[in-house]
């Protein structure tokens, strides 16, 4: 069934991408030539599918000429929030291959990107059994204990380095071992004003995101991260919040990468993230009575489920947009295909 389905998303892709290419197919078409498609449909979330499958075929591009088409769709005044953040960290990943890190970093201030983070790892993660398991920070919150770890080793909240010119965190070369392996990951978040936000994030294995007392977001998937993957609502209050996530990883390379935007998908600008207990005004136990869940009558762009409702009401083309979105940002599981059910 499975090997039936890769051939039937394959068929129809080859057949709708000439038609939306009328020169070549899926898995010939030029990688920046998918790059032009997103900047065409830049005003819409149709942009992000383009984008989206560049990301995963972008081995093949040549970054002279893609970074030129990434400006345009940058520069544009009309370019939707959200490609428009996509498109930017497109181009950090090209400047930081290139060897322009001073650019690439300017990229990352641009973007509301949470960077300082204190870690608390590892806990076991055998058979996949830690994202179920509740290990003691979930139950209570201490920076100042010492937790019991895997194989009982002792085991303290510390501060791990901000990366300079990536936005994403790389976790296998902090814990040890990475592999099997849970951590849980926290950052303060100072707000200027109470407001209510999106967390978009990204993530290679499965997580539990929680905002000072509330579970605000979780998925048990395994598979590889692409840009804002996940989109969960958010109450920040004024002042100090904190941000913890429950990360687990398998096998392989161990990442995450979150974000703070409005409903629309531009960056928050009045916050602020530290990773020292220093620097935080307010005690523990106060920010955590406050609310972190967003208000029932909150809005926000979700690009999985408009684009989802678009195939819905739509023809071949809004489907083949969709199925490609999920081939591009795999918000499910690895041992599922659920951008191959598109087109079956």
């Amino acid at each position: 069934m499975k090997k039936i389905k890769i051939f039937v998303f394959f068929c129809v892709a080859l057949i709708v991408s000439f038609s939306i290419f009328a020169e070549k197919s899926f898995v010939d078409e030029k990688a920046e030539k998918w790059l032009q498609k997103a900047y065409e449909n830049r005003k819409d979330l149709s942009s992000l599918s383009y984008l989206s499958t560049f990301n995963s075929l972008w081995d093949n591009c040549d970054i002279n000429e893609a970074i030129p088409i990434l400006d345009k769709i940058i520069s544009s005044k009309d370019t939707t929030p959200l490609a428009l953040s996509m498109a930017k960290n497109l181009k950090r990943y090209m400047l930081v291959l290139k060897g322009d890190y001073e650019k690439a970093g300017t990229l990352i201030k641009e973007d509301s990107f949470i960077l300082d983070y204190l870690v608390l790892a590892p806990f076991p993660n055998d058979n996949k059994s830690g994202f179920e398991e509740q290990y003691e920070p979930e139950k209570n919150l201490d920076f100042n204990k010492v937790y019991e770890g895997t194989d009982k080793r002792e085991i303290a909240f510390r501060k791990l380095p901000r990366r300079k010119n990536f936005s994403n965190l790389i976790l296998d070369d902090f814990i040890d071992p990475s592999e099997n392996s849970v951590a849980y990951l926290v950052s303060f978040i100072n707000s200027e004003i109470s407001q209510d936000c999106v967390l978009r994030g990204s993530f290679s294995g499965a997580f539990k995101i929680f905002l000072n007392s509330e579970e605000i977001g979780s998925s048990s998937n395994y598979n590889n991260p692409s840009f804002d993957q996940y989109s969960f609502p958010i109450k920040l209050s004024q002042g100090f919040n904190i941000l913890m996530i429950k990360t687990c990883n398998a096998q392989g390379a161990w990442q995450l990468r979150v974000r703070v935007t409005d409903p629309k998908g531009f960056p928050v600008k009045n916050i602020y993230t530290t990773n020292d207990l220093k620097k935080v005004s307010e005690s523990i136990g106060s920010i955590m009575k406050k609310n972190g869940k967003a208000s029932a009558q909150f809005k926000f762009v979700d690009p999985k489920s408009e684009l989802e409702k678009n195939a819905q009401n739509g023809g071949i083309k809004e489907n083949f947009e969709y199925g490609i979105y999920l081939y591009g940002t795999k918000p499910f599981d690895k041992s599922e295909h659920k951008d191959l059910a598109v087109f079956s």
